[in-house]
């Protein structure tokens, strides 16, 4: 499959386009999980769908646990009283999958066409972005878009970036300068669920206070700094299984009362870049046309080309598994350091 072969549709845009009457198939892929997250929260309100019947009208199934058998169920029923129903399948990993497996979903996704009562979402995390790069995408992405629209979301420009901070503090009633927005992202970081996270704390703060304007002041004294070194560090001694050194990066983020959850996202997300890299390095790309192809700055590139000299692409999987195990952990009521404890543990 050539890179014409496949419209794709590009994930703004899209989000910009759901309403009420929105139906079809689509797979949602690309290194960018806040903006994907986004889109199905939007097409949630797009729907407008009466709460009382969300357990028949709203179905959202993770496939580490559901069978493409549980996912053709869900997708057969007809929705109670509506006319379109919400059906999405998260964390789909196609590597993951064993060939019948594989071949089983891609026979739910043919059978969408036939089932318009559905707005039906296939959504790939970051991870799964190397795969199906436009220069070089993979056989089973060429199968699935036979049936599955496919709509792309990568991660924002630097101007995007500032951009989308500027409109998320003004949804919230504060207004933020372009300036301030920078300074923000420049304490903060760049990862959007964390930068998520800041801005509603800092609103929370400033409206509680009778207030709607920020301030230099107030980024300073509210918003944490980046921890994205300190991530960067820990996943470099898990990747090296240098289990001293991890526990020491722990309990270093421990006596700094660091926040476990948004340090678990960043180590993932540091995984998924790295795997894609190296993949990219095992097919004999340079450091430039490795930013290129993921889209990521030159310099960070030679950084994570650097952390991953004698560490296999297998070995970066084992540790994303390892990974969604945590994030499971957590989301199931794990407290405090618990999941990235686990990481430390796993083997």
């Amino acid at each position: 499959m050539t890179s014409n072969a496949v419209s794709v549709i590009d994930g703004q845009s899209f989000i910009r386009s759901l309403s009420a009457s929105s139906s079809g198939s689509f797979i949602l892929y690309g290194s960018e999980d806040y903006l994907k997250d986004r889109c199905l929260e939007s097409a949630r309100k797009a729907l407008a769908l009466d709460e009382s019947f969300s357990m028949f009208n709203e179905i959202t199934l993770d496939a580490n646990d559901a069978s493409a058998d549980t996912l053709k169920v869900s997708l057969d029923s007809l929705p109670l009283m509506a006319e379109i129903k919400l059906v999405i399948l998260k964390g789909f990993r196609p590597g993951a999958l064993k060939a019948d497996q594989l071949e089983a979903f891609m026979n739910v996704f043919a059978s969408t066409a036939t089932l318009p009562h559905n707005l039906f979402f296939v959504c790939c995390p970051a991870e799964v972005a190397v795969e199906v790069r436009k220069d070089k995408p993979v056989e089973w992405f060429a199968e699935a878009t036979q049936w599955l629209k496919p709509v792309s979301f990568e991660k924002p420009s630097t101007e995007q970036l500032l951009s989308w901070v500027r409109r998320h503090f003004q949804s919230n009633g504060i207004q933020a300068s372009p300036a301030l927005c920078r300074q923000l992202v420049d304490r903060s970081g760049t990862d959007m669920y964390a930068l998520s996270l800041e801005i509603d704390k800092i609103s929370w703060y400033l409206l509680s206070r009778g207030s709607s304007e920020l301030t230099s002041a107030n980024i300073r004294e509210i918003a944490i700094q980046d921890h994205s070194f300190g991530a960067f560090d820990l996943s470099n001694a898990l990747l090296a299984s240098r289990k001293d050194d991890a526990l020491r990066i722990v309990r270093n983020m421990k006596f700094n009362r660091v926040e476990p959850i948004p340090i678990l996202g960043q180590i993932f997300s540091l995984f998924c870049d790295q795997l894609n890299i190296r993949v990219l390095m095992d097919e004999g790309k340079s450091k430039a046309e490795i930013a290129d192809i993921l889209g990521i700055n030159a310099y960070r590139v030679g950084l994570l080309m650097q952390s991953l000299i004698n560490v296999s692409a297998e070995r970066i999987r084992t540790l994303l598994r390892q990974c969604q195990m945590a994030d499971t952990m957590a989301k199931r009521g794990g407290t405090d350091f618990e999941p990235i404890d686990y990481l430390l543990c796993a083997p």
